[in-house]
């Protein structure tokens, strides 16, 4: 198992206030399967912590704290024959860069998060590629 865990800490601008931000996003593999997650604190000058990100008081906002924390799910490596990613994008590319160069979704976030899906597969000896920057944006 490869465990690790990223951090980050800095100020971010969350509708229009900044907030000092300390991130942990710990990656926890399961077999072919990883899964990230988003640990994040956002604190302002008073010492007051953001609390959209905790918001467990009805079952919608519960659903939507518990999902935010989800940075990405992963099953395999790009190079495998079957992957995908479902999530965060960071560093998509195609055609060797040709097409799509290093693409994220993740540009504006943590303000906007979206919920893209990068797969890949191999079938009749020729391989299948692509992605999606956010399913609420282009699937409905």
């Amino acid at each position: 198992m490869n465990k690790s865990v990223q951090g980050a800490f800095g100020a971010v601008t969350i509708d229009g206030k900044i907030w000092n931000q300390i991130a942990l996003r710990p990656i926890i593999p399961i077999g072919k399967v990883s899964l990230a997650l988003d640990i994040v604190f956002y604190i302002d000058q008073d010492g007051n912590i953001h609390d959209d990100e905790w918001d467990f008081s009805s079952g919608e906002k519960s659903k939507n704290s518990i999902i935010d924390k989800v940075y990405y799910i992963r099953y395999g490596k790009r190079w495998d024959p079957f992957y995908f990613q479902i999530g965060a994008l960071d560093n998509v590319t195609m055609g060797h860069g040709i097409l799509v160069n290093n693409y994220s979704n993740t540009m504006l976030y943590p303000q906007v998060r979206k919920v893209g899906m990068e797969a890949k597969f191999q079938a009749f000896g020729l391989n299948f590629y692509g992605f999606t920057n956010d399913f609420k944006e282009n699937l409905g």
